[in-house]
């Protein structure tokens, strides 16, 4: 399976589980008193996401984000493997836009930014649901998971035969994924991980929070550094990159021929 399809798989699972419940996630702390995860019974405000994205041939994905739930306002970066060099790829969401910069866009789209419509985010739920999520909900969509314990933490496991995949356009796969969720000792979820395929084809991501409730500020990029993100240009600045193609066709929701 090829690196490209297996990010649309993994895409489509995480759309599918935020779809389905609401969740997300957070690394644990030994000591949730004092752990810059615990809410204390309280709705987060802010979080601090990290994510990574590992191959069985060694080649990762990584990246982090902030998160305003109160504005609705998201500001991240990716690191994708290009050639033996890292590009960087930054991605905010502000007022109903989706803005995408990198150093590639100032040679090619003569512009620090790109931007495309995406509609405004509303966050409230996936705020609530950080602190309690809705497992019989979930357990909806992806069936009845294995539950075991570490300690204080929960782990739930659900396997490859994910019933909700069947009408997600992601049925049919030689190796469906495996979800593991870990919930600590205030219910919150601690960590995501998605595994699909074995050996040199297994792919890895994990999503966790670094911190909750940190302030943050998220503002739109100058209009002066900002240019339109249309399917002509998305083909010109991912014609070479299958995989910024693929983070850039999902990330705004355009497709180009090119």
């Amino acid at each position: 399976m090829s690196r490209t399809r297996v990010l649309s798989l993994v895409i489509g699972v995480v759309a599918l589980v935020g779809t389905t419940t609401g969740i997300v996630l957070a690394e644990a702390d030994s000591n949730p008193g004092n752990s810059p995860l615990a809410l204390h019974g309280k709705t987060p405000t802010t979080a601090a996401l990290t994510m990574s994205m590992g191959s069985g041939d060694g080649v990762a994905i990584t990246g982090d984000m902030n998160v305003d739930f109160v504005h609705g306002r998201v500001d991240g970066t990716i690191n994708i493997p290009v050639a033996i060099v890292m590009a960087r790829l930054n991605i905010r969401a502000v007022n109903g836009k989706v803005y995408l910069g990198s150093s590639a866009f100032r040679s090619m789209a003569k512009a620090d930014w790109l931007s495309a419509s995406m509609g405004k985010i509303d966050l409230t739920g996936l705020a609530l649901e950080m602190a309690k999520p809705e497992f019989d909900l979930l357990q909806q969509g992806l069936g009845q998971p294995t539950i075991t314990h570490e300690g204080d933490i929960t782990v739930r496991t659900y396997d490859p035969n994910i019933p909700a995949l069947a009408t997600s356009g992601l049925s049919g796969l030689a190796n469906q994924p495996t979800l593991e969720f870990r919930t600590g000792p205030e219910g919150q979820v601690e960590s995501l991980t998605v595994t699909t395929g074995v050996g040199k084809n297994a792919y890895t991501l994990t999503l966790s929070v670094a911190s909750y409730n940190n302030p943050v500020t998220i503002t739109a990029p100058k209009p002066s550094t900002v240019k339109p993100l249309t399917s002509d240009v998305l083909g010109q600045v991912s014609a070479s990159n299958p995989l910024l193609k693929q983070l850039l066709s999902s990330a705004t929701g355009l497709t180009t021929s090119l």
